[in-house]
């Protein structure tokens, strides 16, 4: 018989097990061992081993002499020792999937009793009280908290799109997952130190190891927010219990709930146990009767897998593994293993660096693949693909297919609508109102632009709004379209409010992007394409993710005053208009014609496409013109004095240490013809970005690096 050792269970019986192990000829020996002795007399003789608590350490696993595999009941695998496993030559496994949902729902009923009270109301009433026992100013809603989440795996992860679905603001802190891809989830990434000052609430989602063991500890925890709350559902031993007492004593934070503790199971004499503002449970956030049983049989299967000689899954010590073995940080993320191989999406594939170009037709493909798993009709994503493919063959990588997964989200999510058809609901001979019925914007912004430069053919001068409509990308591409049908065309947009306006403290308007095309006789069309604030937003959240301080003339605070910290935005910062009240104005030009003249939402009206909910339409407003200069002076003349300008400016006196004069457009012009001729050379975080959208689609990615 084969011997299947079971150092310990928490279960009635092992029928589990032995329904599966048993056909196959094993002989399922459980024990619940409380001993070093008792463990090695159970595991020397067996021929495969699963554990749950026991403490499986050097001595344990070196008195196996035959064993093929160590299974770990459960994700986290802190009471194995690996190296002496791997020594061995054992694999040792886990279940990764286990608990998922459990753990993250448990993780926001601890965050919603301790902001909304629960705990402390109960005990009131049933004192016979009928009343508010705390102060007003303890009764939080999510709406208004910022939540950092230290960790971004697959609990993690779970745990952040509940926080995002109650419109909370999410910092996640985990340098193993490419930024990208917590943006996707409506988060924004950021360091560890930046989130413990400025979260209100900070809940712990990683695995115990050497670097992460004691990280919340005297000095962190002097760095955290006065009065904010630490959730703990992960591993006791994160955080240093005495320090943690300390500073809940003395008020400096406000509460705690902690499914785990160190030790466990808490001492009776623990502080802990008399303190009214902290939560405390048995290590029970994992339970559920449908999660024990695919755990049990997840463990069962993978020793099967073992008996029958077929691949193992799971591995987390390198034996056996194809996978190159690295050292993990935080994460347990999706497609990575809890401790020892790195199998994160980016590692797992050939990515890209500035060596490597990708063909457009193969990004094109891609996208159109991608676009096509949401149901969306195949000339709808071939127009969005062509939008969103065409800015990154120009260099602007922030506006391009970095987003196709945010677009996906929204789409799959019922934000935006895959079989949308925008129609013109009202019009006249000179202008349009295109409403967008919640497509994907660029759909809806194509349109409109091609019904202006349409209308202008006839009238001269055109304007088409659109409404009900969402971010639609780069707006140059759609200026340019005028341009290349010999007009001059205008493009703009609405956004949800970001930016402040002079003497005014918090977010007035969005930072309503403008983009003007101007046809010429010789080369590239001139292209000024600008939002309205100092910078991006995404240059704030690359500097964040960075861990790098800003600019103090990007964002002000709160208060309105200039700040160096990215982190406060947006969620308590605001981006500053560019040039002052020059910008500010033109915003809100853009927002009038956008917005207001279209029947679009505006200003407050319009949601965030990326941290909003996905399900819910953003309502974004957008305005094109077209003016025929054919209808006003002959084209070839104006090109011709077009030209003329162009070189009168590039042969203008240079300043000093500069060659050559650029126009507005040139520099992604060049870079477009480069890209064309030699393929687009993807910045690494767009290559996470579509890694993550081929995961979450079960897409090929191996067609992004064909050529």
């Amino acid at each position: 018989m084969i011997k299947v050792a079971i150092t310990d269970y928490t279960f009635d019986s092992l029928d589990v097990e032995a329904g599966i192990l048993g056909p196959l000829g094993c002989d399922v020996v459980g024990r619940r061992c409380k001993t070093p002795a008792e463990l090695i007399e159970l595991v020397a003789d067996a021929d495969h081993v699963i554990t749950q608590f026991a403490p499986v350490n050097a001595d344990v696993v070196n008195a196996m002499q035959k064993a093929r595999v160590i299974v770990r009941y459960g994700i986290g695998v802190d009471n194995v020792d690996l190296d002496a496993a791997r020594a061995k030559g054992i694999p040792v496994c886990n279940v990764p999937d286990y608990c998922i949902d459990e753990v993250a729902d448990h993780t926001l009923a601890f965050i919603l009793a301790l902001t909304r009270q629960v705990v402390a109301n109960c005990v009131d009433v049933r004192g016979g009280q009928w009343r508010l026992p705390v102060p007003l100013s303890a009764m939080n809603t999510l709406r208004d908290l910022t939540v950092g989440v230290v960790g971004f795996g697959r609990i993690g992860r779970e745990v952040c799109r509940r926080l995002v679905s109650f419109k909370c603001h999410v910092l996640v802190a985990d340098p193993m997952v490419p930024p990208a891809e917590i943006e996707q989830v409506g988060c924004v990434p950021t360091a560890l130190d930046h989130i413990l000052p400025l979260c209100d609430v900070v809940t712990l989602h990683c695995p115990s190891t050497a670097e992460t063991k004691g990280m919340i500890n005297a000095k962190t925890i002097a760095k955290m927010k006065a009065g904010a709350i630490l959730v703990n559902a992960s591993r006791g031993n994160l955080v240093e219990t005495p320090a943690l007492v300390d500073a809940l004593e003395r008020g400096h934070l406000g509460g705690a709930a902690l499914d785990v503790c160190d030790p466990e199971p808490i001492p009776p004499d623990s502080p802990l146990l008399k303190m009214d503002s902290v939560i405390l449970a048995a290590h029970v956030a994992s339970a559920s009767a449908k999660a024990v049983q695919t755990l049990r049989e997840s463990a069962a299967d993978i020793v099967a897998r073992a008996v029958r000689g077929e691949p193992l899954p799971n591995i987390v010590n390198g034996v056996g593994s194809k996978e190159k073995k690295g050292t993990f940080y935080f994460s347990c993320s999706a497609g990575t293993t809890e401790e020892g191989n790195l199998d994160t999406s980016a590692k797992k594939q050939n990515v890209p660096f500035s060596s490597q170009r990708m063909a457009r037709e193969d990004l094109d493909a891609f996208c159109i693949d991608a676009l096509l798993k949401t149901g969306m009709r195949e000339d709808d994503a071939q127009i969005a693909a062509d939008v969103l493919v065409t800015t990154d063959l120009m260099g602007v990588f922030t506006h391009g297919t970095k987003n196709l997964g945010k677009y996906i989200r929204r789409l799959r999510a019922g934000g935006l609508d895959p079989k949308a058809t925008p129609r013109i609901v009202n019009e006249g001979p000179s202008w349009a109102v295109i409403d967008g019925h919640a497509a994907l914007a660029m759909i809806t912004a194509r349109k409109a632009m091609e019904t202006a430069i349409d209308k202008a053919t006839t009238t001269g001068v055109a304007y088409a709004g659109a409404r009900n409509s969402g971010h639609y990308g780069a707006a140059g591409y759609y200026a340019l379209m005028a341009a290349r049908s010999d007009m001059i065309g205008l493009s703009m947009s609405n956004d949800v409010p970001s930016m402040t306006a002079p003497g005014a403290r918090g977010h007035i308007l969005g930072t309503n992007p403008l983009a003007i095309g101007i046809p010429t006789g010789e080369g590239h069309p001139i292209l000024l394409d600008i939002a309205m604030s100092t910078v991006a937003g995404s240059k704030v959240y690359q500097a964040l993710s960075q861990g790098k301080p800003i600019p103090n003339t990007w964002i002000v605070d709160g208060d309105g005053l200039p700040t160096t910290d990215g982190s406060v935005y947006p969620h308590s910062a605001s981006m500053l208009p560019m040039a002052g009240h020059k910008g500010y104005g033109l915003a809100l030009l853009i927002e009038t014609l956008s917005g207001l003249v279209s029947g679009a939402c505006c200003r407050s009206e319009v949601g965030s496409w990326i941290f909003g909910d996905p399900s819910v339409p953003t309502g974004h407003g957008h305005a094109f013109l077209a003016i025929n200069v054919g209808a006003i002076e002959p084209i070839d003349r104006f090109k011709d004095r077009v030209d003329g300008m162009i070189r009168e400016i590039r042969e203008s006196p240079k300043a000093k240490g500069s060659d050559r004069i650029y126009l507005p457009g040139e520099m992604e012009f060049e870079r477009m013809d480069e890209a064309k001729a030699k393929g687009i050379a993807l910045p690494q975080d767009v290559v996470d970005s579509l890694l993550a959208v081929a995961e979450e689609l079960a897409l090929d990615s191996a067609v992004l690096f064909a050529s």
